[in-house]
Parts: structure tokens; sequence; C-alpha cells
């Protein structure tokens, strides 16, 4: 899918949002979800939605699937794997929602919906980089959330979430910034202990997602993974 083709879909769709019904009673107007597959790198997951179902390999680019407001359900496995996780869900005309897979506490596939705050949030920006923080590690202490140029001090300008917690159903702003190579770093709130860490080249016009998840192996109990959304 080009991303021409999404920015057209998702504008469309932004646009019958504004118009119609202005009640938001109608039917005609798109909603929409994203689906974000950030499980360890090499893991594929099946994501059936309402019976149609999409194969995404960890850190590919979101599917964006437009549908109808109403009722709906969604179930997710790891490939190859007989155990699944099913969420019932609903959504109002015009409303877009983000499901992120990420591993729980066993390294099995689980889901996590999220409200998005505009249908239009993904557009890209000619001259900018978004990016979108989400925490999806359930269970996790509070957390403080930096986003810094390589080689800037972790000082009060590269503060981007001043509490970073999970909270289920919560979609966080997208911050925009200029193109450079960034590290996201995500510390204790209470002991400013390093708990994740990732550092990226962002591009103009890249529309990103950087979820906070468990771990699976390694040192860190947590991790940082990148999804791109175009």
């Amino acid at each position: 899918m080009s991303r021409r083709w999404v920015m057209a879909l998702l504008v469309g769709a932004s646009a019958q949002a504004c118009g119609g019904d202005p009640t938001g009673a109608g039917t005609d107007r798109a909603s929409g979800v994203a689906l974000l597959n950030a499980m360890q790198p090499g893991t594929s997951v099946e994501l059936t939605l309402d019976g149609e179902v999409f194969s995404i390999r960890a850190g590919a680019p979101a599917r964006q699937v437009l549908t109808s407001a109403g009722p709906h359900r969604i179930q997710v496995r790891s490939v190859g794997s007989e155990s699944t996780t099913s969420l019932a869900f609903s959504l109002s005309a015009g409303e877009r929602r983000t499901f992120v897979v990420t591993p729980d506490e066993q390294a099995a596939a689980g889901v996590h919906a999220f409200s998005d705050s505009a249908t239009t949030g993904v557009v890209p920006q000619p001259d900018a980089v978004k990016i979108r923080p989400v925490h999806a590690a359930s269970g996790a202490e509070p957390m403080k959330l930096w986003l810094r140029r390589v080689g800037a001090p972790m000082d009060s300008s590269a503060g981007l979430l001043p509490v970073f917690r999970f909270e289920e159903g919560r979609a966080h702003a997208y911050a925009v910034r200029s193109p450079a190579t960034y590290v996201i770093t995500a510390t204790s709130l209470s002991s400013g202990a390093v708990l994740a860490e990732l550092e990226a080249p962002l591009a103009a016009g890249e529309v990103w997602t950087a979820v906070l998840t468990r771990a699976t192996g390694g040192v860190s109990e947590f991790q940082i993974r990148l999804i791109p959304e175009l």
C-alpha cells in the first residue's frame, strides 16, 4: 500500500467525519482501525477483524483498515501458535482506534486498544517527523519519557512525557520534531534509572509509533519498538 493511497483514505475519512450528520448518529461516516505488531523481531501475527485475516510481521508498517461504525471483534495469535486473544469493541461514526500486539509476561501475543484523538493524526508533514508514544506494559512502574537528539543532554528540553504509565485505551498525542537521529529513553519516575532506550534516525515525512513493551530475553525488563504508521 503506497503512502499516497493511505493519505487519501485518511483525509477522506476525516472529511466524512466533518460533514454529513453533525450529530454523528449517521452510519455513512467511515471509521477505521490501525493494526501494529510490536512483538519481538521475526514474529508474525495473524489479526482477524470481523472474519478478515491480516498477517503482519513484527516492525512492519501499520495496517490501516477502514470499516463501519458499530460492534466489532478482533482476534490475535502468533503464527504457529494455537493460543488466541479476542477483544470485542465498538466504533462510533468517524472514530479511529489503534490495536497494538505486544508480548505478555509469558511472551505470548496480547493486544491493547487505544482510542485515537483525531482521524488525521497519521497524515505526515513534509518537513517534519511525527512520533506517538504508546505504553503497552501493564503492571510496570510509572516512568518518564524523553526524546532528544543524539549527543544532546537529557535535560528539561528533552522531556516528552513527565509521567508515562500504562493506561488501557489512552493514546498520547503525536510529537512533531525536525528530522534528525533521536534517542528515546524511558526512566523510572522514582529513581531516574534508565529502563529502556532506543536510538533511531527519523526523517521528514515519517510517522511513527514508539511502543514501550516488555522485553523477551536479555538483561532489560522493558524495550522500545518503533513501528512506522505508513
